[in-house]
């Protein structure tokens, strides 16, 4: 059968990619289309069937390639950095070393072994969105993690007033960032890129949490510039009231890859 031998030579192939000492994975791959045949003769068998026909391989297949992969994770357990790391995403609060000592068995050893184990959760944590923060009061290390949520351009986090200081609010069907441009070209109206606390605009009345980043361009830079640097990535520029063909004034706005949540001392 040409699908078969074709479905048999894709999974040699795809054995033949994995690396010299992971001999238990590249033996399950390359035996997957011997467990599709006989899988696929028990569909034939209950079908009453005198012949394996396409569905029946394609069912059979698809069972297999599905178990396969439940295999390679069951092989692939997480280590204990990764296990903290995920830990920290899921706390609510700061946590000392003391309740990361209690809370996680793995979690033991000399202060360079639990040093060590949080640099690695911290460095599986950036290639894998999530950011663990350390702080410390009085000699005590407060840690916390954060999963980063990616940023979803049909619905931008942007706080909106007729007034330059107060009444901010984000509206409950947040614009798509395609939209924004509508916002940014109508008079009388303020943006942010978050939302304040009772609509006040200071500082300490920030709500963490941004999926926009805003820069004011004050003539240090020209639009033709930013358009042939920024080709390749989602931007909007919107002039100022002082542009000028001369003197470019405008605000670039992005939007970056994921939400991120920050605080005035970070």
């Amino acid at each position: 059968h040409i699908y078969l031998t074709e479905y048999q030579m894709k999974c040699e192939e795809q054995a033949d990619n994995f690396k010299a000492h992971m001999h238990i994975h590249k033996n399950e791959m390359s035996h997957r289309h011997y467990k599709a045949i006989k899988l696929a003769g028990a569909y034939t068998f209950a079908d009453n069937s005198t012949e394996i026909t396409q569905d029946h391989l394609d069912y059979a297949i698809s069972v297999v390639e599905d178990s396969g992969e439940a295999f390679h994770t069951l092989m692939r357990k997480q280590g204990p950095y990764e296990r903290l790391a995920h830990y920290l995403a899921d706390c609510d609060n700061d946590v000392t070393q003391h309740e990361l000592m209690e809370e996680l068995p793995f979690y033991r050893g000399s202060e360079a072994q639990r040093k060590d184990l949080m640099t690695l959760a911290t460095s599986f944590g950036y290639r894998n969105n999530i950011i663990i923060k350390k702080r410390t009061l009085d000699e005590i290390e407060f840690f916390n993690g954060e999963t980063l949520m990616e940023t979803d351009l049909s619905g931008i986090t942007v706080a909106v007033s007729k007034d330059i200081a107060y009444d901010f609010a984000i509206p409950d069907i947040k614009p798509p960032f395609d939209m924004l441009h509508k916002l940014t070209t109508t008079d009388g109206y303020h943006y942010t890129a978050h939302g304040f606390v009772n609509g006040h605009r200071t500082s300490e009345n920030v709500i963490p949490g941004f999926d926009l980043l805003i820069l004011d361009c004050d003539g240090d830079v020209s639009i033709s510039t930013v358009k042939v640097l920024l080709e390749d990535y989602s931007f909007l520029i919107s002039t100022t009231k002082r542009h000028t063909e001369e003197l470019n004034r405008f605000r670039l706005i992005l939007p970056i890859s994921h939400r991120i949540k920050l605080t005035a001392n970070d």
